[in-house]
């Protein structure tokens, strides 16, 4: 049907035992055209597609970088590497499930600059807090504040994640996804970059700040 196959998609329909009216229910005329124009794209640029950049590309970079660093950061606090890398892999990766698995219970009731404003907002301030208490707290209660700013992330991802494929027209949402996803994937190749030399030169507390403030940027954006 996406092709405009529109007989090869009934004579489907027929093989499969359904009535071939069903198609009706698919058909898009629009996507008759295989073409997009980039005039299409000049609507969402401004208004869309550079806000949706820099919130998921501001709020990923903390995370990301967390999820590939974060042993490094745990063996700084004097967690044997063995504990660090076993932690990242459970304690650290189950909670951004546990987070999209709320995310996915709520994302048909709440819209969904609600749960962008909440998921980063809970983000930043987990982290500004990790920043305030890093080298105070003791090694569990820690741990738990690894895990809550965690969860905050996994709510985020498909928030973030899925608004081009809704702010966008049908034939131009592929696009908006792609270039979506990639803020996501940037954010990764930064942080995981740059991380290591922030805290090198301003030690891990203030990382955590810089976290933060990107976080705090992203909800306002």
């Amino acid at each position: 049907i996406i092709k405009n196959r529109i007989e090869d998609a009934k004579s489907a329909a027929k093989y499969i035992g359904l009535d071939e009216s069903v198609i009706e229910g698919y058909y898009i005329p629009s996507l008759k055209i295989k073409t997009t124009k980039i005039s299409e794209f000049k609507p969402f640029v401004f208004p869309v597609l550079l806000p949706l950049f820099l919130a998921f590309f501001l709020q990923a970079f903390a995370f990301t970088s967390l999820t590939i660093l974060l042993p490094i950061f745990l063996s700084s606090l004097k967690i044997s590497s063995s504990n660090a890398v076993l932690f990242t892999a459970v304690a650290f990766a189950l909670p951004q499930l546990i987070g999209v698995m709320i995310a996915f219970a709520v994302i048909e009731k709440l819209p969904r600059r609600t749960m962008a404003w909440i998921g980063t907002l809970w983000g930043g301030i987990s982290l500004i807090l990790l920043g305030v208490f890093v080298h105070t707290l003791s090694i569990v209660p820690l741990l738990i504040m690894f895990v809550i700013a965690d969860i905050s992330n996994g709510f985020i991802l498909p928030v973030l994640g899925g608004m081009a494929s809704e702010f966008f027209s049908p034939r131009t949402r592929g696009t908006g996804q792609g270039i979506s996803t990639s803020a996501f994937r940037w954010s990764g190749f930064a942080g995981g970059v740059l991380s290591p030399i922030i805290m090198l030169a301003y030690g891990l507390s203030n990382l955590f700040y810089i976290y933060g403030i990107l976080a705090i940027i992203s909800f306002l954006i």
